[in-house]
C-alpha cells in the first residue's frame, strides 16, 4: 500500500538566505510520498536562483517539484497557488524560514489517519531570530 501523499506548499518572498536549509529540512523527511509546490511571489533577491539550484536535490529524493513565479501579490495568493494545484492527501504551509524535525510528516500523517474525526493537526513550534 502506497503512504497518502504529503503536499507541502511554500510562499516565497526574498527569502534566498533560507532555501539551502528549507530545502535540507525536507530532504531529511522520513515520509516519501511528497509533491512540493514552491511559489516565488515576485521576489526581487536571488530566491529563484538558490530554489532552483535545490531543485534537483528534491526530485532526486523522489519528491515531485513544481516551480511558479508570479508578480508580487501577498502570501494568501501565493498561497493558493499551491492549494489549487496540490494532489495530496495532505497539505502543509511550510514558511521558506522555517524548519522541520525528520519525523514531521510521519507524526501528522500517523495522527490524522488515526484519528478521522480530526481535519486539521496543528504542532508546537519554537521561535528564533537572528
Amino acid at each position: 500500500m502506497q503512504q497518502p501523499k504529503v503536499s507541502v506548499i511554500t510562499a516565497c518572498y526574498n527569502g534566498a538566505r533560507f532555501i539551502d536549509d528549507w530545502a535540507d529540512s525536507l530532504l531529511r523527511q522520513t515520509w516519501d510520498n511528497v509533491e512540493s509546490f514552491f511559489v516565488n511571489d515576485g521576489s526581487t533577491d536571488d530566491s529563484e536562483e538558490k530554489f532552483l539550484a535545490v531543485r534537483p536535490k528534491l526530485a532526486a529524493r523522489g519528491f515531485t517539484v513544481d516551480y511558479t513565479r508570479q508578480e508580487n501579490q501577498g502570501i494568501g495568493p501565493a498561497t493558493n497557488v499551491g492549494l489549487r494545484k496540490m494532489t495530496g492527501d495532505y497539505f502543509m504551509i511550510y514558511d521558506v524560514d522555517d524548519l522541520l524535525e525528520p519525523e514531521c510528516f510521519s507524526h501528522h500523517v500517523d495522527f490524522l489517519e488515526h484519528h478521522p474525526d480530526c481535519s486539521m493537526n496543528l504542532s508546537d513550534g519554537w521561535g528564533a531570530k537572528d
